[in-house]
Protein backbone atom coordinates (compact mmCIF):
# COMPACT_ATOMS: atom_id res chain seq x y z
CA UNK A 1 0.00 0.00 0.00
CA UNK A 2 2.73 2.32 0.76
CA UNK A 3 4.19 2.06 -2.28
CA UNK A 4 0.83 3.17 -4.59
CA UNK A 5 1.18 5.92 -1.80
CA UNK A 6 4.21 7.31 -2.80
CA UNK A 7 3.74 6.36 -6.35
CA UNK A 8 1.14 9.14 -6.84
CA UNK A 9 4.82 11.42 -7.75
CA UNK A 10 2.72 14.48 -5.75
CA UNK A 11 -0.60 14.28 -6.95
CA UNK A 12 -2.49 14.60 -3.92
CA UNK A 13 -5.90 15.37 -5.38
CA UNK A 14 -5.36 11.75 -7.19
CA UNK A 15 -4.34 9.74 -4.63
CA UNK A 16 -5.87 10.24 -1.90
CA UNK A 17 -9.23 9.65 -3.04
CA UNK A 18 -8.46 6.65 -4.62
CA UNK A 19 -6.72 5.31 -1.81
CA UNK A 20 -10.21 6.44 0.42
CA UNK A 21 -12.33 4.31 -1.15
CA UNK A 22 -9.78 1.09 0.01
CA UNK A 23 -8.97 2.46 3.65
CA UNK A 24 -9.83 6.08 4.68
CA UNK A 25 -6.55 6.27 6.52
CA UNK A 26 -4.83 4.87 3.54
CA UNK A 27 -6.02 8.07 2.02
CA UNK A 28 -5.66 10.43 4.33
CA UNK A 29 -1.69 9.29 4.42
CA UNK A 30 -1.82 9.02 0.88
CA UNK A 31 -3.15 12.97 0.62
CA UNK A 32 -1.08 14.36 3.42
CA UNK A 33 2.42 12.47 2.20
CA UNK A 34 1.95 13.86 -1.79
CA UNK A 35 0.94 17.57 -0.64
CA UNK A 36 3.95 17.95 1.35
CA UNK A 37 5.80 16.29 -1.36
CA UNK A 38 4.52 19.28 -3.51
CA UNK A 39 5.13 22.21 -0.32
CA UNK A 40 8.77 20.55 -0.17
CA UNK A 41 9.33 21.10 -3.87
CA UNK A 42 8.65 24.84 -3.42
CA UNK A 43 10.49 25.46 -0.58
CA UNK A 44 13.56 23.44 -1.69
CA UNK A 45 13.45 24.09 -5.26
CA UNK A 46 14.84 27.76 -5.26
CA UNK A 47 18.29 26.04 -3.08
CA UNK A 48 18.67 23.33 -5.51
CA UNK A 49 18.11 25.12 -8.44
CA UNK A 50 21.71 26.62 -8.61
CA UNK A 51 23.35 23.30 -7.87
CA UNK A 52 21.74 20.42 -9.71
CA UNK A 53 18.98 22.25 -11.69
CA UNK A 54 17.41 19.37 -13.79
CA UNK A 55 17.33 16.53 -10.75
CA UNK A 56 15.81 19.51 -8.85
CA UNK A 57 12.69 19.09 -10.75
CA UNK A 58 12.28 15.41 -10.07
CA UNK A 59 11.55 16.74 -6.48
CA UNK A 60 8.16 17.91 -7.45
CA UNK A 61 6.94 15.16 -9.72
CA UNK A 62 3.55 15.58 -11.35
CA UNK A 63 2.87 18.62 -10.01
CA UNK A 64 5.61 20.44 -11.89
CA UNK A 65 3.35 21.19 -15.36
CA UNK A 66 1.63 23.42 -12.63
CA UNK A 67 1.66 24.62 -9.29
CA UNK A 68 5.12 24.00 -9.23
CA UNK A 69 5.92 25.58 -12.76
CA UNK A 70 6.18 28.87 -11.35
CA UNK A 71 8.49 28.38 -9.02
CA UNK A 72 10.91 26.51 -11.39
CA UNK A 73 10.18 29.55 -13.78
CA UNK A 74 11.84 32.06 -11.31
CA UNK A 75 15.06 30.11 -10.65
CA UNK A 76 15.58 27.93 -13.38
CA UNK A 77 16.17 28.81 -17.08
CA UNK A 78 14.31 28.29 -20.14
CA UNK A 79 15.56 24.23 -20.34
CA UNK A 80 14.49 23.66 -16.93
CA UNK A 81 10.71 25.33 -17.44
CA UNK A 82 10.25 22.61 -20.55
CA UNK A 83 11.87 19.88 -18.67
CA UNK A 84 9.48 20.46 -15.69
CA UNK A 85 5.62 20.57 -17.64
CA UNK A 86 7.27 17.78 -19.85
CA UNK A 87 7.89 15.57 -16.55
CA UNK A 88 4.71 17.22 -14.86
CA UNK A 89 2.52 16.22 -18.29
CA UNK A 90 3.71 12.77 -18.58
CA UNK A 91 3.78 11.87 -14.87
CA UNK A 92 0.01 13.17 -15.08
CA UNK A 93 -0.34 10.61 -18.23
CA UNK A 94 0.73 7.60 -17.12
CA UNK A 95 -0.92 7.89 -13.74
CA UNK A 96 -4.60 8.84 -14.39
CA UNK A 97 -4.24 5.33 -16.10
CA UNK A 98 -2.31 3.39 -13.71
CA UNK A 99 -2.81 4.37 -10.42
CA UNK A 100 -6.64 3.66 -10.36
CA UNK A 101 -5.42 0.40 -12.49
CA UNK A 102 -2.96 -0.32 -9.65
CA UNK A 103 -5.29 0.32 -6.59
CA UNK A 104 -8.45 -1.47 -8.76
CA UNK A 105 -5.82 -4.81 -8.47
CA UNK A 106 -5.61 -4.05 -4.42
Amino acid sequence: MGALMGSASGWYSLAGPLLYLVDPLYGAAAFLGNLFREVLHIMVYPLLARRIPLAAIAVGGATTMDTGLPVVAAYGGVEERVAAFVQGALLTLVLSLGLPLAVSLV
